[in-house]
Formats: C-alpha cells, structure tokens, sequence
C-alpha cells in the first residue's frame, strides 16, 4: 500500500470516519475524499455501506443545508431592500427586472410556506392514524 492510502499513526477508524463524514458532506467524491483521509477509495465504498456511517453522513449534509441556508435568509433582507431602490431607476428594464425578481420570490416563498403547511397537515393526519391502529 502506499502512504496515500494508509491514514496517519494515531487515526482511529472513528477519526477516519469524522473526517470522510465532513469531506463527503463538503461535497467532494469519494476519490477526493479517500486521498485526503489518507484511506483507499474501497475502504470510503465500504463506510458508504454501513447504516450507522450513512445516517452520520446525512446528519452531517442536513447540517450543512442548514448551515447555508441560515446564511441565505441573513442576506435576503438586504437583497429585497436592493431591489426596491432599482425598481426606482430611471433604467426602465433594470425597474421591470428588479420587480420580476421580487414578484418571482415572493411567489417561490409562498409555495415554500404552502408546502410546509402540506407537510405539517400529512405529518399529522399520519400521526392521528398511527394512534388509532
């Protein structure tokens, strides 16, 4: 084997995991992310096969998602207050594009909002339904 695929003295199989865990939900391949652990890419396949290591995996990515997500939300206040001073411009097709982009994300909001009230609903009639079996 050669160094590339030996994880360094001292990294355990839970260490190894950690890391595989944060590079593969960082979005690397599975190539990427053996080379950088210092493990062979068979050794990642065989971690992608374990439940306990998928189910980190995918507490990790939702992490990740929501990490980012966060960061989105901060900065759509300041991005709605920018397109309402360019729907003032004197540029006629900058006004009409700052007030498509609002009313474009004012429609994907309220389906966002609508489908998380279906979600709820469901979640609650199959909650109801578990409870009188």
């Amino acid at each position: 084997m050669t160094a590339e695929h030996n994880p360094s003295p001292g990294h355990g199989k839970r260490e190894v995991d950690h890391i595989l865990i944060t590079l593969l939900a960082g979005g690397m391949t599975q190539p990427q992310a053996a080379k950088v652990a210092g493990v062979s890419v068979e050794t990642v396949q065989r971690r992608m096969k374990s439940p306990k290591f998928l189910a980190k995996l995918q507490e990790q990515r939702t992490r990740t998602v929501e990490m980012v997500t966060g960061k989105i939300v901060e900065t759509m206040a300041s991005a709605v207050d920018r397109l309402k001073e360019l729907m003032a411009s004197q540029n006629e097709q900058v006004a009409l594009g700052a007030a498509r982009s609002l009313l474009g994300l004012g429609r994907e909001m309220w389906e966002v909002v609508d489908q998380q009230r279906l979600v709820e609903e469901v979640t609650e009639l199959l909650e109801r339904a578990k409870s009188e079996a």
